[in-house]
This record gives C-alpha cells, sequence and structure tokens, in this order.
C-alpha cells in the first residue's frame, strides 16, 4: 500500500486539487451569481416598467407583411412610438419618432410575448391581388415543417373559392387508434371544407393533435382578420 501511494501520489494529489476546484468553484459561483441576479432582474424589470405597450396588430399591406408581420405601439418617456416586429417580436424597424435605445426594444418584444395580445402561430406569407391568392403559414405539431395553405379568395375577396395544403402532419399510424381518417393532410382539408361550409369555429377531428386544431383555428382567425382588411373587396 505504501509503495502504491508513493507511485500514485502525485496522481492522486492532482486528481483532488481539481475535485477541490470544481467544488469550490462551483459554490463561489453560486454565491455570486446570488448577489449579482436580484439586481440584474431588478434593473430588468425597472426598464420594462418604463415601457408600455400599447397594442400589437397584424401587418396587412401586402408589400411589407412577409418580414414585417405586426405593428407595435408602444410609450416611453411620455412619447408614444410606432415600428414593426417580426414573428418572434424582434423590432424590425421604426414607422414613427426615432429609434429608442436597445433595453426600450427589448422591453417591446419581452411585453408582445408575455402579455398574449395576439397568437403567432398562424402568419401571412403572400398575397397576390391579381389572382388573388393568399398563401399562409401555421404551426402545428411539428414546427420544424410548418402547415402551408394556399387559398384564393372568391370574386367579393369575403370568402375562399378554392385552397391547396402543404402539410407533414399526420395521425394516421397504429399507435394512435381514436383517429379513423386518412392520411395528410386530412385533418387540415376536414378543417378548411368545414370553415368553407361556414362552421366557425371548426369541429375538432377526434383522434388528431391539438397542435393542429388550434394552429388551424389560428389560421381562420387570421384569414378572416386579412379578408376584413381588404373590405370585402369593395
Amino acid at each position: 500500500m505504501k509503495k502504491f501511494i508513493q507511485d500514485k501520489g502525485l496522481i492522486i494529489g492532482l486528481w483532488l486539487v481539481v475535485i477541490l476546484i470544481f467544488v469550490f468553484g462551483g459554490m463561489y459561483s453560486r454565491y455570486v451569481s446570488s448577489l449579482v441576479a436580484p439586481d440584474e432582474v431588478e434593473n430588468e424589470q425597472r426598464y420594462y416598467d418604463k415601457v408600455g405597450l400599447v397594442s400589437l396588430e397584424y401587418n396587412f399591406d401586402f408589400e411589407t407583411f412577409t418580414e414585417k408581420p405586426y405593428i407595435a405601439t408602444f410609450t416611453y418617456e411620455g412619447e408614444t412610438l410606432v415600428s414593426y416586429v417580426d414573428l418572434t417580436f424582434g423590432y424590425v424597424e421604426m414607422i414613427t419618432g426615432v429609434e429608442p435605445e436597445g433595453f426600450v426594444l427589448s422591453a417591446v418584444k419581452h411585453h408582445s410575448e408575455q402579455e398574449d395580445i395576439l397568437s403567432n402561430l398562424a402568419y401571412l406569407i403572400s398575397y397576390d391581388e391579381n389572382s388573388k391568392t393568399l398563401v399562409m403559414g401555421a404551426v402545428g405539431f411539428v414546427p420544424a415543417a410548418p402547415i402551408q395553405v394556399e387559398f384564393v379568395l372568391n370574386d367579393s375577396s369575403d370568402g375562399v373559392a378554392s385552397y391547396t395544403v402543404t402539410s407533414s402532419e399526420n395521425y394516421d399510424n397504429e399507435y394512435n387508434t381514436a383517429y379513423n381518417g386518412g392520411a395528410g393532410p386530412t385533418v387540415e382539408n376536414q378543417m378548411i371544407d368545414q370553415y368553407m361550409a361556414g362552421t366557425y369555429p371548426v369541429d375538432s377531428i377526434s383522434g388528431a393533435s391539438e397542435g393542429t386544431g388550434i394552429a388551424m383555428q389560428e389560421l381562420f382567425a387570421l384569414l378572416n382578420l386579412f379578408m376584413d382588411s381588404l373590405e370585402g373587396g369593395n
């Protein structure tokens, strides 16, 4: 044993030093964090409190809604400012007023996320005035491959004449015995058919993920708002 300790003593000592560094280093980091974090959180909240989110609305301008889907109106130091924000509520550019400091824009994003003013599960992709073709997207239970629907509006722009769905949502498998429909995009097709027949909100589909149902409901809500923005073609 004595010979083993002599031979391995240096290695054992080094391992003990490494272990002590990790243990005490972790304890020190937690101690420092406990001192700094409350102040940082308080300062961050104080910045957020200086900014008020007045409204968050969809941008229905055909030329800009792809890159600038939302319009945020907010107040800071007695001034009302308006800016475009993206699908994650991040700042894009100002509409009125001079671009404020970064923490103000961060506060607008924070309030947009926390106050749940509107859903960003559905969004507008493109619109062709001549063909009355509107392309929309919606995030279902496969976030990496959102549902995409191409709607052709009717002559009065207050309803849907036809549609085409591209989707990876699928419930037709042996593990989902509650579902008795066909392969995708059967669920989306059934929901759009209900919508076109005048059922709104549409009925849920047995055995279909809530992810698809919620996404499609949000898509129909946004579709209605978009058609309203066209004033029914008038």
